[in-house]
């Protein structure tokens, strides 16, 4: 459990049964830990903490995909390659006097997410 070592860190253990009726059942999650336990930590900064550790468990195969995840993941790498190919470079729109230029353009974060930013 990566939430578990994070809290470890900060001295706090989670219980599995805790996780098992607060986190996967009622979907309290980080917040709904430290509010039942009355921490003095930031929901932001374990959320954050957690990331290198998570991404480290999925690639060194500690956290296993679903058969057809690897699938979806390549559908989806192959639909991003082809739209970016295709799309037209980004263009300038009508701007304030002060020639602010306003663009969209498609991002992928570091969690592999992908989104669409102006």
């Amino acid at each position: 459990m990566t939430y578990d070592e994070v809290f470890r860190r900060h001295g706090h253990a989670l219980d599995q049964t805790e996780y098992d009726k607060y986190w996967t059942s009622l979907g309290h999650g980080v917040k709904g830990e430290i509010d039942r336990h009355g921490l003095e930590l930031d929901p932001l900064v374990i959320r954050r903490e957690k990331m290198p550790i998570f991404t480290r468990y999925c690639e060194d195969g500690s956290i296993k995909l679903f058969d057809e995840a690897r699938e979806m993941i390549d559908i989806f790498s192959r639909m991003e390659s082809a739209w970016r190919s295709q799309a037209a470079p980004p263009r300038a729109t009508s701007a304030p006097s002060s020639g602010t230029r306003v663009s969209t353009q498609c991002s992928k974060s570091s969690s592999g997410a992908i989104g669409f930013y102006d």
